[in-house]
This record gives structure tokens, C-alpha cells and sequence, in this order.
């Protein structure tokens, strides 16, 4: 009795209730096809049963009703029906995994495993990036600085014998007016005052970054009489 309390032990709910019905069979001195036929089921699916393979049963209530039926036909309690659903969740749920798993590592080792032309145009994306931002940066620092003169406007004939230079440019900007250094306020403003003889007056504005080019605008100013 122990021995054969042992034995069952190692075996999984399938098995033992496949044994079951194949041992209540072979007490009733049943061939399978008798059963087969008297129940009205497919031969392959009582080996099926008797063997523990009930996922190879019809899926859903046909299957159940296969087990059902076989149970009820040699009086077993239905309830054992239950395990057997636990058993074959447990086991799809098993296969899922596996079978995620299956497609997620040629997935990886796809990826690990990229063709070097991949490699090659990746790493060709990431030199043009830090190539762009270089030719960027260095650009910014020789191309000349943007002067924006608010005040005079070209080629201007006033009266006045002196006029205001009114400009806007980059903070930390260089700015000379006729060779003149200007300061300039944090946001680049900057103004000046400047003396005009009559006539003809030209007014240059140099603007230039520490290693730039200079920016040079002029102003061509007449003084009527």
C-alpha cells in the first residue's frame, strides 16, 4: 500500500488519473475499441486519455465531454475533470512562454548579431552628427557677427551736425565706430554719438569675435547747409 502510495506521489495529476482510467478499464476486462464504441468515441482519443494526453483531445467542451463521458461510463468521479484543466492551463501557459521565448532570442541574437553594414552605416550617422555639430561650432566662431543698425538708415541728408548711431549685436562682441572702440550693454545694444562735418560723412562699423571675420557696415551721411 505505501509502495504504491510512493509511486503516485512522483506522478503528475495527468498521469494519475490516466491511470486510473486505463486500470478501471482493464478491471472490467475492456479492449479500448469496446469502450470506443460504447461511448462513441474515437479509439485514438481513448489511448489519448489513457496515456495522459489529454491536450491532444479536441480543444474546449468536446474534449471535456470526451473525458466526461469516459469517467461517467465506469462511474469515476467528474470532479477529477478539474485537475486535468488545471494540468493542461499550466501546460499552455508553459508552452506560451517557451514559445515567446523562442521568438525573442533569435530576435536578440539578430540584433547582436547585425550585419556589418548595419554597423557601418550607424557608426557613419554618428561621425556625420558630430561632423555637422563641428562644422557648426567652428563656423560660428570664424563667420562674422550679425549688426543690426536701427539708426541711420543708408545714404541719409540731414541738417544736424551731429547724429546718434543706434545698433543692436551679439553680447561680447567687438564694435568699433570710425575706429572707435563702443561699449556694449549685456543684451548688445549699443549707441553712439558722432560729430558730422557738411558734406559727405561716412561712418563704418566694425564688428568682429575673437577669431572671426569683421562685419563691416557703412553709413554714408550728407550734412546739407
Amino acid at each position: 500500500m505505501n509502495e504504491k502510495f510512493k509511486k503516485n506521489k512522483i506522478l503528475n495529476n495527468n498521469e494519475i488519473i490516466a491511470q486510473e482510467l486505463k486500470n478501471v478499464r482493464q478491471k472490467n476486462k475492456l479492449t479500448k475499441q469496446t469502450v470506443a464504441d460504447k461511448i462513441n468515441i474515437n479509439i485514438k482519443y481513448i489511448e489519448a486519455m489513457e496515456n495522459g494526453h489529454f491536450d491532444k483531445l479536441p480543444e474546449g467542451v468536446y474534449g471535456k465531454n470526451f473525458i466526461r463521458e469516459y469517467m461517467r461510463f465506469f462511474g469515476i468521479n467528474t470532479k477529477m475533470i478539474n485537475d486535468i484543466e488545471n494540468t493542461e492551463t499550466k501546460k499552455k501557459l508553459l508552452k506560451k512562454q517557451k514559445r515567446l521565448f523562442s521568438i525573442k532570442t533569435p530576435s536578440i541574437r539578430y540584433f547582436i548579431a547585425l550585419p556589418k553594414i548595419i554597423k557601418n552605416i550607424i557608426i557613419t550617422v554618428l561621425i556625420l552628427i558630430c561632423a555637422s555639430y563641428l562644422i557648426y561650432y567652428i563656423n560660428n566662431i570664424v563667420s562674422p557677427p550679425k549688426i543690426l543698425i536701427i539708426y541711420p538708415q543708408k545714404d541719409q541728408v540731414i541738417k544736424k551736425s551731429n547724429i546718434t548711431i543706434i545698433g543692436k549685436t551679439e553680447p561680447e562682441i567687438n564694435i568699433t565706430i570710425n575706429n572707435k572702440k563702443i561699449l556694449l550693454s549685456d543684451e548688445g545694444n549699443f549707441s553712439e554719438n558722432i560729430n558730422l562735418n557738411t558734406g559727405i560723412n561716412v561712418i563704418t562699423i566694425v564688428g568682429q569675435k575673437k577669431y572671426s571675420k569683421q562685419q563691416v557696415i557703412v553709413r554714408n551721411i550728407i550734412v546739407e547747409k
